[in-house]
């Protein structure tokens, strides 16, 4: 029997969506980005920000069923270079047991349907030892490109 997925804007005021979403953003930060961990404080300002400043981005939740499977956080900016609005998946994260089940593709998929008219395409980032994501997304056409991302924060 096939899963049947469904993605879902994240409400705020939904006690289940909030908790879950944060134990799935401490799951990525703990498990598979493991470079650092993440304050729930900063979670709720994210949430807060997004939902005061629907322009910039939002949060997107999968389901199977009744159950909250993964989420992403997409942010949008403008970029200079590429001479257009670009949507940042931030954050992208589906539980282990649903991995490799299509959550992805279909979560790409979504996009394109949603977002490929407004925007100029999309940019994410991958830890490089991640092979399987970065097949997949290599798969659905993104390009691996070359750069550093730097980062000094204002402390």
């Amino acid at each position: 029997m096939k899963n049947h997925f469904i993605i879902t804007s994240f409400d705020k005021n939904n006690q289940y969506q909030t908790q879950k979403l944060t134990e799935m953003v401490d799951l990525l930060y703990r498990k598979d980005s493991s470079l650092h961990t993440i304050s729930p404080k900063n979670i709720q300002k994210t949430i807060d920000f997004l939902d005061e400043n629907k322009n910039m981005g939002t949060i997107y939740l999968f389901y199977d069923q009744e159950k909250i499977i993964g989420y992403s956080i997409l942010i949008f900016y403008w970029h200079n270079e590429y001479g257009g609005l670009l949507l940042n998946i931030d954050e992208l994260f589906v539980i282990e047991s649903h991995r490799n089940q299509g959550i992805g593709k279909l979560f790409f998929d979504y996009l394109d349907e949603n977002y490929r008219q407004k925007t100029i395409g999309y940019a994410l980032e991958v830890a490089p030892d991640n092979e399987k994501a970065i097949n997949l997304y290599t798969k659905i056409g993104f390009s691996v490109r070359y750069n550093h991302f730097l980062l000094r924060l204002n402390s």
